[in-house]
């Protein structure tokens, strides 16, 4: 049983359920053993639909939550022994089902003037009972991992790293010249004309350091090319820098060029991202990070902030920055700008595929230290 019941606000998290199940389908073993059950909400259901399969059940709850008796019905109807991230693990535990946690990423210890006193209280108590739990942990990365160890547990046996793969193939069958055209149309944009930064726009993701970058290439260059930004402009903690962005998109360096498209369609997304000139992802902080999946797909080219889950998780076609200096930035967008940039997307789909495999045998462990491919 997977729950992705909520939380719409952050968007991430219920992608990053759909690769999970997506690469669990991917695996025989586990599929022959088990069937996948998804719980999710009606306003989130495009997210999941291109999963089900015979071996994918996805059933739509409609209060907005699980609620404990339907957990209690559903958990009885198909026999569930394992419940996956977001769960009551004592419900779980009444019920005689193995809960499997997920910690996203420890930034809190890294960035905790990020958070405040409440947040970072309830994030602390919730990993350290995870970390005194029998239950299994999965973590994105041996960085998480590292951090795991060196703020929480060095002893806990049963923590699995099993990376994700972007999960985007249907989305990228679905999309046409026509479909292609009209996103472009629709916001002004001609293809390999401009670059694109695709994150949320929370504080840790650095986009302040893009737009110094800009605006120092934009004093030395009178280039065409124009720089797009998706996402809400919203950071309920950091509403300060929030102000001091919008402010910076009103350079009049900017005007023509620095354009945010706010929170948009993912499928549109897919397609501004594919015909991009290059992506920037200048993040302060991951646990291992879905834009730099999505560009591997896609086989885009991506100026990729130096930090260490992004040198875990880059491709061949990545280029390290360090993210606190925007000269350094500046001189890659200028050296990018003047490149002709190609990307074989088929390519890029085969290699998800193989990859969701090789991650998903990490499951495949977890389920047999359980017991449950007896």
């Amino acid at each position: 049983m997977i729950n992705a019941s909520g939380n719409s606000n952050w968007i991430g998290g219920l992608y990053y359920l759909k690769n999970i199940v997506f690469e669990l389908s991917q695996n025989h073993t586990v599929t022959s053993h088990y069937r996948l059950i998804l719980f999710t909400v009606r306003k989130n259901f495009n997210i999941f639909k291109s999963l089900r399969k015979e071996n994918v059940k996805i059933i739509v709850v409609h209060g907005g939550v699980l609620s404990k008796v339907e957990k209690v019905f559903l958990s009885f109807l198909y026999n569930a022994r394992f419940s996956y991230y977001g769960t009551n693990s004592r419900l779980d535990n009444k019920l005689n089902i193995v809960t499997i946690n997920w910690i996203p990423d420890f930034q809190h210890k890294h960035l905790s003037n990020l958070f405040n006193e409440y947040e970072l209280k309830q994030r602390d108590k919730e990993f350290t009972r995870i970390a005194n739990s029998s239950e299994p942990l999965i973590l994105s990365s041996n960085d998480c991992l590292n951090d795991f160890r060196k703020f929480y547990s060095e002893t806990k046996k049963n923590v699995y790293v099993i990376p994700f793969v972007s999960y985007i193939d249907d989305e990228i069958k679905g999309i046409n010249e026509s479909f292609e055209n009209s996103v472009l149309k629709k916001y002004n944009l001609e293809k390999n004309q401009y670059v694109y930064i695709p994150n949320q726009f929370w504080k840790h993701k650095n986009h302040i350091m893009v737009l110094k970058a800009v605006k120092e290439f934009f004093k030395h260059n009178d280039s065409k090319v124009k720089f797009i930004f998706t996402g809400k402009m919203f950071d309920q903690r950091n509403q300060d820098y929030i102000e001091s962005l919008k402010e910076m998109f009103n350079y009049s360096c900017f005007q023509g060029k620095v354009y945010n498209l706010g929170f948009i369609d993912r499928k549109e997304q897919l397609v501004i991202m594919k015909d991009a000139k290059y992506l920037i992802q200048p993040s302060l902080f991951e646990g291992w990070g879905t834009v730099l999946e999505d560009a591997k797909v896609l086989d885009k080219t991506l100026l990729l902030s130096d930090i260490p889950v992004h040198r875990e998780q880059k491709s061949n076609k990545c280029i390290l920055f360090d993210p606190q200096n925007h000269l350094e930035l500046e001189k890659l967008i200028e050296l990018e700008n003047k490149k002709n940039h190609f990307s074989d997307i088929d390519d890029g789909v085969k290699d998800m595929y193989i990859r969701a495999k090789i991650y998903s045998r990490g499951f495949e462990k977890l389920l047999n230290d359980c017991g449950g491919l007896k």
